[in-house]
Parts: structure tokens; sequence; C-alpha cells
């Protein structure tokens, strides 16, 4: 097994941005995995993390969803957790929101290809590749 090197980098993703593909260059080398980490900039228990290789992705995400709460008789909030075996981000709240996967590694980045849910969110993003 090989001495891997790794790199991190941050990404701030407002709502105001489209769909599209985003190119990160500079990374010194061909990643070859992905670790990424997001949460939504109002609201921090809207999170996601996953992983990434360019061919596959999945993640683990958090969302809002009402729950009947029968004892109080009230509708609650409730943040429960899903999983995507599509993306290696996913955050959404009330319809808005990103989604994300890498679609492209060449010798010195890659591209991630972002999808806009409703109006999106403000979302910050930590990737850490392995070279």
């Amino acid at each position: 097994m090989g001495l891997h090197r790794k790199h991190i980098i941050t990404i701030n993703k407002p709502a105001t941005d489209s769909s599209g593909s985003e190119v990160i260059t500079g990374c010194g080398g061909r990643p070859a995995w992905f670790y990424v980490s997001a949460v939504d900039s109002a609201n921090d228990k809207f999170n996601s993390d996953g992983w990434d290789d360019g061919v596959d992705a999945i993640c683990n995400f958090s969302i809002e969803q009402n729950v009947l709460t029968t004892l109080l008789g009230a509708v609650v909030g409730a943040t429960i957790s899903r999983k995507s075996d599509s993306y290696s981000l996913n955050i959404t709240n009330g319809g808005n929101g990103w989604t994300a996967k890498v679609s492209a590694q060449d010798v010195d980045g890659f591209t991630i290809a972002w999808t806009k849910i409703g109006a999106g969110r403000n979302i910050k993003v930590k990737i850490l590749m392995v070279l």
C-alpha cells in the first residue's frame, strides 16, 4: 500500500448560484477518493456526510419532518436521517437546497455537478480528497 496525500478544500455555495458544473483545480494530483461534509449555513441541524470516487457516491443527510405525536395530540418537528445512493452531498430543507456529485477527475483536480433544489440554500462544504 502506497503513501497517499490528502488535500482539503472549502466551498461556500450560495443559494443564488445555479445548477451546473464547478471545476476545482490546483489539487496537486488526480484525486482518487473524496469525503464530503456539508452544513446549511442558516441551520446546522441540516447536514450531509458522504463519499465519492467519481463513479459511486453515497451520503447520509438530515431532513426536517413533521411527526404526529399522539400522546401530546400535537404535530412537532423532528430531524431525521436519510440515505442517498446517488449523491455525495444532499442538503435540502423545506424543498430548497443542493445535491452534488463528482462528475469528472483529471490530473490536477475534479469537477462537481451541482443540482439546485427549489430556491437553493446557503451551504458550507468541506471536501477531503485522497490523491
